[in-house]
């Protein structure tokens, strides 16, 4: 453990800012394929002010990191650490930091580095001021779910000032550190890196699926009872009072176990966050705003919230409460973890052996060989949730709960039976992204089947939108291999054929879903997602046929064939890589 004052070293501000703008460079490479291929001008992203946020970072970043063009290579034995290839974003955060440091040897420093100077200072001398305020950030409406003509639910994501987004940061590492040791090990979002062989290792939302993989092993033979139980807009309900009730017994703690690492300035910085934002009074008013969405394109737009059910709860009070804190902002997860560990330790109290609880962020999973056990603990959560003024969504199923379409839709769940269809349980169960039968086969939940082969149809439509009719200024066949490159690199990674055996799959779709085993239902999935790719690809070659690049004044290069098979496949390294490793 580290005090708050070891958070704010030149080296671990500038390690921020790395991160920040390699980010940066990511989300802007996304745009970069299209923009290199396209003569249309609305791919332009330099000039283009649909996502000013991003712009308006890189701008500010620009001023003080040193430009992309003068970034340093690094060589091939830098690439990897601890036998394992660093992935793109780790890549530039290096050579960023690594072109820092070479130019702070020079006699005559880039003007760069005065200002990096400059902005650590000011950001320091920010954290101090317990009188500087945290800005009130920009609210940007990020849809759902494809836009439509009747009405478009959106999320409200905070976007702070760089300076203010650093700060804030800086102060959630160091009170996910701080207060770790005192949640619940149920627990498994937002949290510090565990131990684990003597290695410390990132926690994630596989780990708290492998739970249930190993309680199913534990009671193989046995017949499980299951409950689930989701809130209805956490992040936009949570009440600042609890909040701040919660943070202060966390404190009382540190202050009795660990007072030399505790801070006062962390402690305002915290109170500041807080005050910067409510849904209540920064977004929900916004609704009633008729520029508002329709300056982000968003036709019918709204942010949706549970206002009856909020008033209901607080009754007069309902206008004088502030609720809700910023999506975006990276103390919101930690303040997920203040507020619920009450939650978790009202469902754990028991130390029933027998029981299995576990919660990533506001999702939770309960379950036990007793039907009764399980109710028991169904209750005491949805209890602890009304106690914090949380609204768990309803389960208005009544009698048996009958496994289809409907089942999946549900959000909160009380107690069904788990296990094979024909003796009337519920043949599978859903948490994270996954889904898991009582066999203990794993498989890829549907939703996130099909979203991922939506995330493939958009870039093909955008790519046929902007190159088709003329609009290309790149040789068909670049186009072509640039197209199935993106493709593959969303889905598994950046693969070659000389790396595909031993590449770590990071920063793709398949890294998603580690937890996977073989069995016919993922063998299913993932062959059905590979078909989806080759024949997207194939009517885009058709199409691409069609189109006259003549104009293109761009020799053109022998190009070696590639064989874009099972290497780049779903398939292989969801499935057969898996069972080599």
């Amino acid at each position: 453990m580290k005090k708050f004052d070891d958070y704010l070293t030149n080296k671990k501000i500038v390690i921020i800012l790395c991160r920040i703008r390699a980010k940066l460079a990511k989300q802007r490479n996304k745009k970069h394929l299209v923009h290199v291929l396209s003569s249309d001008k609305s791919t332009n992203y330099h000039i283009n002010r649909e996502n000013a946020h991003i712009s308006d970072d890189h701008k500010r970043l620009s001023e003080i990191l040193p430009s992309r063009r003068k970034w340093k290579k690094i060589g091939q034995k830098e690439r990897k650490r601890k036998d394992m290839p660093l992935n793109s974003i780790e890549r530039n955060m290096l050579a960023i930091a690594k072109t820092i440091n070479s130019d702070l040897t020079k006699e005559d420093e880039p003007s760069y580095l005065s200002k990096l100077k400059s902005f650590t200072e000011q950001m320091r001398h920010k954290c101090y001021d317990a009188t500087e305020a945290i800005e009130r950030p920009r609210i940007y409406p990020k849809p759902k779910d494809k836009l439509n003509h009747t009405k478009n639910v959106c999320r409200p994501i905070a976007l702070y000032p760089l300076m203010d987004k650093l700060i804030i940061s800086i102060a959630n590492k160091y009170f996910t550190d701080l207060f770790d040791e005192f949640f619940d090990n149920s627990s498994f979002a937002f949290r510090s890196p565990r131990k684990i062989d003597g290695k410390s290792t990132s926690v994630s939302h596989h780990d708290s699926f492998r739970q249930i993989i190993k309680y199913r092993k534990d009671h193989a033979n046995e017949i499980l009872f299951v409950a689930e139980c989701d809130m209805m807009k956490f992040y936009d309900t949570v009440n600042h009072k609890i909040i701040k009730k919660a943070f202060d017994q966390l404190i009382k703690k540190v202050k009795k176990c660990k007072y030399e690492f505790h801070s006062d300035v962390a402690d305002n910085i915290f109170q500041r966050y807080l005050r910067s934002y409510s849904f209540n009074k920064d977004v929900f008013g916004l609704n009633y705003d008729a520029g508002y969405f329709d300056s982000y394109h968003i036709p019918y737009g709204e942010y949706g919230w549970v206002e009856h059910e909020l008033k209901k709860m607080y009754g007069r009070q309902f206008d004088n409460v502030r609720i809700g804190v910023p999506q975006g902002g990276a103390l919101s997860g930690l303040i997920a973890n203040i507020v619920l560990d009450y939650a978790d330790r009202c469902v754990n109290k028991t130390r029933d052996s027998d029981l299995l609880y576990v919660r990533f962020c506001d999702d939770i999973i309960i379950m036990h060989p007793k039907k009764r056990k399980c109710k028991k603990a169904y209750k005491r959560y949805k209890r602890a949730l009304i106690r914090l003024k949380l609204i768990p969504h309803v389960d208005s199923s009544k009698g048996k709960i009958e496994y289809g379409k409907k089942y999946w839709e549900k959000k909160s769940k009380r107690p069904y039976m788990w296990g094979p269809r024909q003796n009337g349980a519920v043949p599978w169960i859903g948490f994270v992204g996954y889904e898991i039968n009582s066999d203990g086969d794993v498989r890829v939940r549907k939703s996130s089947i099909k979203q991922e082969m939506e995330k493939q149809f958009d870039l093909i439509r955008e790519l046929e939108t902007r190159v088709l009719n003329g609009k290309n200024r790149a040789k068909i066949k670049t186009i072509e291999e640039s197209a199935i490159n993106r493709l593959i690199g969303m889905s598994v990674g950046r693969v070659k054929l000389w790396n595909y055996k031993t590449m770590s799959h990071d920063m793709c779709w398949i890294n998603g879903f580690q937890c996977l085993t073989d069995n016919k239902y993922s063998r299913i999935q993932l062959k059905r997602l590979d078909r989806a790719r080759n024949h997207l690809m194939d009517k885009f070659r058709k199409k691409l046929s069609e189109v006259d690049d003549e104009h293109i004044d761009v020799p053109e290069k022998n190009r070696q064939l590639v064989f874009y098979g099972k290497p780049f496949s779903y398939y292989y390294a969801g499935i057969e890589k898996l069972g080599k490793t």
